[in-house]
């Protein structure tokens, strides 16, 4: 397609759109789930894309677990029970597509000539689910300005080059050394390509490196001085209680950390502490009801 347009030659449009579902990706069939849960073919496809159920879940109003709970609740009769029922939605939930990787390749090159948005009318799950399939690299999510309301369940997923994702926390440090054991007395584990030079902890999907504050300023800050102590910026840890706040602080402080704040009841609704490693990062350890995590630790939701 982009092979015969010269690169700056006048394009004839500002745009190419792509629908996501049985374009780009493909959802294969749920016959087999239908019948280890004793539901008649086509009951899920029913049950879920109703205009009742559909509609609120792709225009905003209800979350996408809103959506598949009350599928469930429409299911229990056909399959006998509420567990039943919400077992068979969890199994379709888990369904992965079949991704078209050749139509991927192209959009990614006609990016060079022409804005490329996917078009899709997905539930909130639109976000996690492209980076589940291996999208999440090329996409965004959002609604256009002026389209919710005037178009029913349209979301633009656009190619972004700039993926929206953390993935490594690096601190500069001037005793590598006594950073690393600090970090390792915490109970973290460490990756095992670090070398004397360089090391990092995997925390839940996201890399907290170590790297010497000389090597990472010649990189990151040419020119500019390194300014020993706090720098405004707080790492955080969440965990899964408010009690395990009071314990995970008391850990981190015999392990050497400087105790900061003491674990408190917030204003927000939440409890928190901050410590200071061995060199002044400061770290909350906060419980917030509203994180919701994966089997990895790894942040998956903030928020009601």
């Amino acid at each position: 397609m982009t092979q015969h347009c010269p690169p700056h030659s006048p394009m004839p449009y500002a745009a190419v759109l792509c629908d996501v579902d049985g374009v780009l990706r493909h959802w294969p069939a749920d016959n087999e789930i239908e019948h280890a849960h004793g539901l008649p073919v086509g009951a899920l496809a029913a049950a879920a894309f109703a205009p009742a159920r559909i509609h609120p879940a792709i225009t905003g109003k209800i979350t996408d677990e809103q959506w598949r709970s009350a599928v469930a609740a429409d299911l229990a009769n056909s399959c006998g029970s509420k567990e039943r029922a919400h077992a068979a939605v969890a199994a379709w939930s888990e369904l992965l597509p079949l991704v078209d990787q050749e139509l991927v390749d192209l959009l990614t090159r006609v990016r060079d000539v022409a804005s490329v948005a996917l078009v899709s009318n997905g539930t909130t799950r639109l976000e996690q689910d492209l980076a589940r399939q291996g999208l999440g690299r090329v996409s965004k999510v959002g609604w256009p300005a002026g389209w919710r309301s005037s178009w029913v369940g349209c979301m633009i997923v656009a190619m972004s080059d700039v993926p929206s994702r953390l993935s490594v926390v690096t601190l500069g440090v001037r005793d590598l050394p006594r950073l690393r054991r600090f970090y390792r007395d915490l109970g973290w584990e460490e990756i095992p390509s670090g070398d004397d030079d360089w090391t990092g902890f995997l925390l839940g999907g996201v890399l907290l490196a170590l790297y010497p504050v000389e090597e990472l300023a010649a990189e990151a800050g040419a020119g500019e001085e390194a300014v020993p102590g706090w720098s405004g910026i707080t790492l955080a840890c969440n965990v899964d209680s408010p009690g395990q706040v009071d314990t995970a602080f008391t850990a981190a402080v015999a392990a050497g950390a400087t105790a900061v704040a003491v674990p408190t009841d917030r204003s927000w609704g939440g409890r928190s502490a901050y410590i200071a490693d061995l060199e002044g990062n400061r770290w909350e350890i906060a419980w917030a009801s509203s994180a919701r995590f994966d089997d990895r630790g790894a942040l998956t939701g903030f928020g009601s």
